[in-house]
């Protein structure tokens, strides 16, 4: 099963590199038609319509995420301080009104720390370079709601997160710690939203320009193209993209339903 045929229902746990995505896009998009406190409650609309369809599959209406990468969400570092030269209060609003829309949860230091210390883990993401201890607190809060009995998401654009979470599901000692450990899983939030958009709850024209934003922001990270790490990110965004040729062609093949 790929990751575009499991199913919508299950707990949701956004990193920060989802609600940063949401935040550009709209800054992006929008910056260069509205006054900075129009577009800060632009934003803020926009985030909250796509938590809220997102919500809409969980089985308790919450949206979690760590108090740890919360406080990583800082509108300021992006385009909206640098490009559209956002004040610190426009970018304080910004990130307080979003930021109120999560169940934030707090993880004890020792689980973060069962997580990083899991046996023979990649040393490429458990190391000095790897993902840091606010990654792997997500990782652990969505390992304790996976016990709860219900599939778990993390959706993050974090490549590495999400290669963790795919080898840390099979391992014995996670399996022991966290029952139901093999109900996780990280999922790139456009493809997420993407498999949302089949249901109708997001327009076609929307997902595809928000597709579009992401493989355009991709390529400009110069760093990373061409890469390994970079060349799996593409591949990935363009299977979100050719599964939305797919939806849109499912849509129209039934009467009467929109695309």
């Amino acid at each position: 099963m790929s990751d575009l045929e499991l199913p919508l229902e299950g707990y949701m746990v956004l990193d920060n590199s989802g609600m940063v995505m949401l935040c550009e896009y709209c800054c992006d998009r929008w910056s260069g038609r509205q006054l900075p406190d129009q577009l800060i409650s632009t934003t803020i609309q926009f985030i909250t319509d796509m938590l809220k369809q997102v919500q809409y599959f969980t089985p308790d209406g919450r949206v979690y995420c760590t108090d740890c990468v919360v406080g990583e969400f800082k509108p300021e570092a992006g385009r909206l301080h640098q490009v559209r030269g956002a004040t610190r209060a426009h970018c304080q609003r910004l990130q307080r009104e979003v930021c109120a829309m999560l169940h934030q949860a707090c993880v004890e230091p020792g689980e973060i720390e069962f997580v990083r210390s899991l046996p023979n883990a990649p040393k490429k993401l458990v190391g000095p370079t790897g993902l840091s201890d606010n990654d792997f607190s997500l990782v652990a809060l969505g390992a304790q709601l996976a016990a709860r009995g219900n599939r778990v998401y993390v959706l993050s654009n974090d490549q590495d997160l999400g290669d963790f979470i795919t080898w840390m599901r099979t391992q014995a000692a996670a399996r022991a710690h966290w029952a139901g450990v093999g109900m996780l899983q990280g999922l790139m939030a456009l493809t997420y939203l993407e498999m949302v958009h089949r249901t109708c709850r997001i327009e076609t024209d929307l997902m595809h320009d928000l597709i579009q934003f992401a493989l355009a922001d991709h390529y400009q990270r110069a760093p990373l193209v061409g890469t390994p790490k970079g060349i799996s990110i593409t591949q990935r965004l363009l299977e979100v993209s050719g599964s939305l040729v797919q939806s849109v062609k499912v849509k129209q093949a039934h009467k009467g339903a929109p695309a």
